[in-house]
């Protein structure tokens, strides 16, 4: 493995220990069920967040395609939205 795949294998570790003793020390701030429904509603707006740029780089691309231009910009904005929905919708739970 490279040196930067170890790196970010490292780095993933790394966040997600943070993120479950964030989480545990949330649950034991607040409690359980307010710990969840906080994660349930932030994955409920994080995935209509991404649904709705997503339709907006949709758009966009096809409005550059018709003019004639290729949409180049937009397809990378596209994937950007599709990667940030999959760590959402994947990564945390």
């Amino acid at each position: 493995m490279s040196r930067i795949g170890k790196k970010l294998v490292i780095a993933v570790i790394v966040v997600s220990i943070v993120e479950l003793a964030g989480i545990v020390l949330m649950t034991r701030w607040i409690g359980g069920m307010a710990t969840t429904l906080i994660m349930v509603l932030t994955a409920i707006l994080g995935a209509y967040m991404a649904q709705a740029e997503g339709r907006k780089v949709w758009v966009e691309a096809q409005r550059q395609l018709q003019a004639g231009q290729i949409p180049g910009r937009m397809l990378l904005d596209g994937l950007s939205v599709f990667v940030g929905a999959y760590c959402l919708s994947f990564l945390v739970f």
